[in-house]
């Protein structure tokens, strides 16, 4: 029988996005409701990453997107279930992600070891995906960008989405992973 080790109810980090986190025996769940006028925009993302074989598996909401379990990559590493062994298959599937991802010439553009998740298919084996793709965008486009500590009405900028957008967020990842 599941048991609920906690629900947490709020907005993404960037607080636009209402998200239910639950965690049931050890698995992240995430219920996310997109903004009406941003939802077919967020759809789309969601249904492009995961074609991709990069996005985890997701059913579609009236209102938003519901996640299927896994892990995320800090809590797995903060429970010492990265093993020595899966190391160098886990550096090599989160390259995987980010060499599909340059291939159909798109970015996640919130590539961070929060936005892994670790989905096990059995005692041996795993894959790994990408969360949170509402602002995933084919390159060419325009992302906005806030500077962390500043009110977003006060300031940002635009950048063109490019080869080059996501790679310090895969440069996090799998130096937390070196380091797990």
């Amino acid at each position: 029988m599941a048991s609920t080790v906690y629900t947490k109810k709020g907005m993404n980090a960037a607080g636009g996005t209402p998200i239910e986190h639950r965690v049931v025996d050890g698995q992240d769940f995430y219920d996310k409701t997109f903004p009406r006028r941003l939802r077919s925009q967020m759809y789309a993302a969601y249904e492009k990453l995961q074609a991709l074989g990069v996005g985890i598996p997701f059913t579609r909401t009236h209102n938003g997107v519901r996640m299927e379990a896994g892990i995320v990559l800090p809590r797995a590493i903060k429970r010492g279930m990265i093993t020595r062994n899966m190391k160098a298959r886990l550096l090599e599937k989160v390259e995987e992600l980010q060499r599909k991802l340059r291939a159909a010439r798109w970015a996640h553009t919130d590539v961070k070891p929060q936005n892994i998740v670790i989905r096990k298919r059995s005692d041996t084996d795993f894959d790994v995906y990408l969360i949170d793709n509402d602002y995933a965008l084919p390159f060419g486009d325009t992302r906005i960008v806030f500077t962390p500590g500043v009110n977003a009405s006060d300031g940002g900028g635009a950048e063109i989405v490019d080869g080059n957008t996501d790679n310090m967020g895969f440069d996090a990842v799998l130096r937390d992973i070196r380091a797990a």
